[in-house]
């Protein structure tokens, strides 16, 4: 499952359960470990806007997008992400560790590949 991958940062509206996207961040190719992609485990329920005009709820490859716990990602990073030595890892958890979650109504991270 080696695509190109985004994240998206969405804080998500209980009322409307509309995903307003509230960063962006590329990751382009996170290479083959599952253990990555397999993070992104919980259904959205709702849709985002990638391109700010078309509403998704699938990515450019078919795959339902999905969001993944943001304490269990972060662990990833500072973990397994780093041994990658990939230089957009270390970007990736400051910009995740700089949310206060308590902040916003329901902040939510979700992988989308392009």
């Amino acid at each position: 499952m080696a695509y190109e991958s985004r994240i998206y940062v969405v804080n998500v509206h209980k009322e409307t359960r509309y995903g307003e996207i509230v960063a962006r961040y590329d990751l382009s190719n996170m290479g083959g470990d599952e253990s990555f992609y397999n993070l992104f485990c919980f259904s959205t329920g709702y849709k985002i806007y990638p391109d700010g005009n078309r509403a998704a709820d699938s990515d450019c490859y078919g795959s339902a997008i999905k969001s993944a716990d943001i304490n269990k990602l972060i662990e990833w990073l500072e973990t397994k992400g780093r041994q990658m030595n990939y230089r957009r890892i270390e970007p990736l958890i400051g910009l995740l560790k700089g949310f206060k979650l308590s902040e916003w109504e329901n902040l939510q991270v979700v992988h989308y590949g392009y």
